[in-house]
């Protein structure tokens, strides 16, 4: 079984890079591939790769920061009714990564905050993320499927 490694972006931190594309990496595992991590363009780089989105098995999330996080949006949905089979539409593509943490990060004394970001939840584990990104594209994945074949979201 032939295993390699794409780099789909290699520019960490949250600000852009001209030229570069946001860190993702693509692990092809004979005939599925792997997503690690979901950086600015990822969806586009695993296009312009010659990846098939149809072998796309699941996408690893190594921590929950923007410019890891940024794209996995397009990389659940831009692909959603192209992924058939021979038998119609592939399941929902897994996610996997950090759940929520059971204490909140100490961080640094010199960098504390006064404000927190929706205080009912205010450290999301990866699931959470998933369960936004579908909640906030209700009306895509409710709207898209009367028009094209797509697999339906609650999909296990």
């Amino acid at each position: 079984m032939a295993t390699e490694l794409v780099l789909l972006g290699t520019a960490g931190a949250p600000n852009p890079v001209a030229g570069r594309g946001g860190i993702s990496s693509a692990l092809i595992v004979g005939e599925r591939v792997f997503v690690i991590d979901c950086g600015r363009g990822s969806p586009s780089a695993f296009a312009a790769a010659g990846l098939d989105f149809t072998r796309l098995a699941a996408v690893f999330l190594t921590h929950l920061h923007a410019d890891h996080v940024g794209d996995l949006p397009g990389m659940l949905l831009y692909p959603w009714g192209v992924r058939a089979g021979e038998n119609g539409p592939l399941p929902p593509i897994r996610v996997y990564g950090p759940s929520r943490p059971e204490s909140p990060p100490a961080g640094a004394a010199t960098f504390q905050r006064r404000t927190m970001i929706h205080p009912e939840r205010p450290f999301p584990g990866a699931s959470d993320l998933v369960d936004c990104i579908l909640a906030g594209y209700a009306y895509h994945l409710n709207v898209m499927p009367l028009d094209t074949p797509m697999p339906d979201p609650a999909w296990p």
